[in-house]
């Protein structure tokens, strides 16, 4: 952020994790929209949401009903606290257990 604007100093990151920044740090640094300039997409990434074939759930919906009728004894694992694909995981649980 505090390099010289020379053309040869780029940051890779991805969208979601920029984001996150922006409304989860208590004093951002910057702001990702003001402050810095997409220049290309580099990688398009997708969600996906696969069980164990021993789990009687063949779609999403059959994945939270059995999520809700046996509360407790399902897990999951994401790229860490607060990356996009825990948070997404979240919103499933949250979505799930109305």
């Amino acid at each position: 952020m505090r390099a010289q604007p020379d053309g040869h100093t780029l940051l890779l990151a991805g969208a979601g994790q920029l984001g996150l920044y922006a409304i989860t740090a208590n004093r951002p640094l910057y702001d990702p929209v003001k402050d810095l300039q997409p220049i290309t997409v580099v990688a398009v990434t997708c969600y996906a949401i696969a069980v164990h074939p021993s789990l009687p759930a063949q779609n999403l919906r059959e994945l939270a009903a059995y999520a809700k009728a046996n509360p407790g004894k399902l897990s999951y694992g994401t790229a860490g606290v607060g990356s996009p694909n825990h948070l997404t995981g979240e919103l499933f649980k949250s979505l799930t257990f109305r």
